[in-house]
């Protein structure tokens, strides 16, 4: 999967949800070029948040889960962590993740994941039990 997640985004406090999305947009293009590791706007497919909005500010930013084009631009992405520190402020306390199946099933949908197991590091999803609202 060419997906990564990133956390503790500040969330834009506009009530247009498209503004919402331009904001987010922007974000991660300013983070991702920022990096330097030659990653360029068009690189990035699609950014959205996970969950639903809430003004329950005791829970945090919601994670974004940004889409990009190839396996290239991800590996890129993911050996310039180190990069972070060094970064504008307000990208440093960022945390960018792999994106999995299991953190998928457990941020779009309310499930439980019964057994995973992890094999030549790859992570299996054995049985999972989800509660739809």
């Amino acid at each position: 999967m060419n997906n990564i997640i990133i956390y503790r985004v500040p969330e834009s406090q506009s009530r247009n949800a498209s503004e919402r999305v331009n904001d987010d947009k922007r974000f991660v293009e300013q983070l991702l070029c920022g990096l330097q590791v030659g990653i360029v706007p068009e690189d990035i497919k699609k950014v959205m948040r996970l969950g639903k909005v809430t003004d329950d500010t005791s829970r945090g930013p919601r994670p974004l889960l940004v889409y990009l084009f190839s396996r290239t631009a991800k590996n890129l992405v993911m050996e310039g962590l180190y990069k972070l520190k060094s970064m504008e402020t307000k990208f440093r306390s960022v945390i960018i993740a792999h994106s999995t199946l299991w953190q998928k099933l457990l941020l779009f949908q309310k499930c439980y994941v019964l057994f995973v197991i992890t094999l030549k590091n790859k992570c299996y999803v054995l049985f999972v039990i989800t509660f739809k609202k």
